[in-house]
C-alpha cells in the first residue's frame, strides 16, 4: 500500500493540538508519517509536540520562526520529499480532526482508480464539536473525472472548495508549486494548479473530515486585505479555468461570482477606505465585462444571483446618472456637439418629461 505524509501547520494550537494528533494517530490506515511543523508557538504547543514526538518514531517535529501559513506548508511539503518515501500528501490544520478511516478510504480509492487526487467531504462543527449542520458536498455517489472535467470538484455543482485539506494529492504533483507567502487564502492561489496537473481526479461523498470553525476565522472576519487576497486567487483561478477549459466557462463562471457574492456580504456598509473602493471598483469591472448568460447560470446560488442582481441595477442607474449629468454639462458650455444631437440623445435615454 502507498504510504502517506501527513503534514499539519502548528501556531499556538494547544487548545486543540492532541486530539488533532491522536485523531491521526488513530487512523484506521498505518502506513503513514506525520510532520508537525510549528511556526514560532508561545503557548506550549511546542512542547506538546516535542512529547508526541519522542513517543512516536513516526513523528517529525520542524519549529522554525513565525512566517505564515503558506511557508509552513512549503516547509513541511518540502520536508516530505527531500526526507519522506511516501507516494502522497495530505493535509490537516492543527484544530481539526480525522475520521477513523479516513486514510484507509482515501487510499482504497487511489489505488483502484489511480487517482492523482482524491477529494472527500467534511463535517463542520464549532468550538465545542456541535455538527453546525452542514460542511461539503453536493455530491451523492462515487464520481471520476477524466483531464478536462478534473477541475469540477472545484467548482459549482460540486462546490468540494479550493481547501488542501479535504484531498489527498500525489506528491509529484507539488514539483513545480508552492504556496504563495505574505498571502491570505493560499490554497485558493495554488489548489486549481494542482488539479491542473492531475491526470485523474476522484470524488468521494464520504464526510472524512471534521472542520472546526471559528466565529473569528479569516474567512469570517478578515479584512480588506483578505477580501482582495480572496477576490484575486478566486479572479486567476476562474481566469485560468475558462481559457484554457472553455467547456467548463459556465461553472468557472458560477463559482467565481458566488465568491464575488460572498465578499460583497462581508464588507461593512459604512467602510468607505481606499482598499474597498478599489476592491469594489474591480468586482464592478468584472460584472460589466462578463456576458449575461455567464453571470446569470443557473449553477450560481440563489443568493448570489439577487447581490449580482442588485449590484448590476446599481451600476445601471450610476451609468444612466452619469451620462445625464455628462449631457447637460454640453449643452451649457454650448460644446462642438450639435445641441440639437444631444436633445435627442437626451429624449432616446431618459423620455421627453426630463429633458432640462
Amino acid at each position: 500500500m502507498p504510504k502517506v505524509s501527513i503534514i499539519v501547520p502548528v501556531y499556538n494550537a494547544k487548545k486543540y493540538l492532541k486530539d488533532c494528533i491522536d485523531s491521526i494517530l488513530k487512523q484506521s490506515f498505518q502506513d503513514f508519517d506525520l510532520i508537525l511543523v510549528d511556526d514560532g508557538s508561545t503557548d506550549g504547543s511546542i512542547e506538546l509536540c516535542r512529547a508526541y514526538a519522542d513517543d512516536y518514531a513516526r513523528i517529525n517535529l520542524i519549529c522554525k520562526e513565525n512566517g505564515g501559513i503558506s511557508s509552513v506548508r512549503n516547509i513541511g511539503v518540502n520536508w516530505a520529499i527531500d526526507n519522506s518515501d511516501s507516494d502522497f500528501i495530505l493535509f490537516i490544520d492543527s484544530d481539526d480532526l480525522m475520521k477513523k478511516n479516513l486514510l484507509e478510504r482515501v487510499i482504497i480509492s487511489q489505488k483502484e482508480n489511480n487517482a492523482d487526487i482524491v477529494c472527500f467531504g467534511f463535517e463542520m462543527v464549532n468550538d465545542n464539536l456541535e455538527n453546525l449542520g452542514w460542511g461539503s458536498t453536493q455530491a451523492t455517489d462515487f464520481e471520476i473525472f477524466n483531464p478536462d472535467k478534473r477541475f469540477l470538484p472545484l467548482l459549482p455543482p460540486y462546490d468540494y472548495g479550493d481547501y488542501v485539506w479535504n484531498k489527498l494529492f500525489k506528491k509529484t504533483l507539488f514539483s513545480n508549486i508552492s504556496f504563495p507567502e505574505g498571502m491570505t487564502f493560499e490554497d485558493t492561489y495554488t489548489t486549481y494548479k494542482f488539479f491542473n496537473n492531475a491526470k485523474t481526479v476522484v470524488l468521494l461523498p464520504d464526510r472524512l473530515y471534521i472542520y472546526r470553525r471559528h466565529s473569528d476565522s479569516i474567512t469570517t472576519k478578515g479584512g480588506a486585505r483578505a477580501k482582495s487576497d480572496f477576490f484575486e486567487a478566486t479572479r486567476q483561478k476562474y481566469n485560468f479555468i475558462s481559457e484554457n477549459y472553455s467547456g467548463l466557462s459556465k461553472n468557472a463562471a458560477a463559482g467565481f461570482i458566488n465568491s464575488i457574492a460572498a465578499i460583497l456580504k462581508q464588507i461593512p456598509i459604512c467602510d468607505k477606505s481606499n482598499e474597498y473602493k478599489k476592491l469594489l471598483f474591480e468586482i464592478r469591472g468584472f460584472i460589466l465585462k462578463t456576458p449575461y448568460e455567464l453571470k446569470n447560470n443557473s449553477l450560481c446560488n440563489g443568493e448570489a444571483l439577487i447581490i449580482i442582481d442588485k449590484l448590476e441595477q446599481g451600476i445601471n442607474s450610476y451609468k444612466m446618472y452619469r451620462t445625464k449629468r455628462e449631457l447637460n454639462k454640453r449643452i451649457k458650455k454650448g460644446s462642438n456637439t450639435a445641441v440639437g444631437l444631444v436633445m435627442s440623445i437626451k429624449k432616446r435615454l431618459f423620455g421627453s418629461k426630463n429633458i432640462k
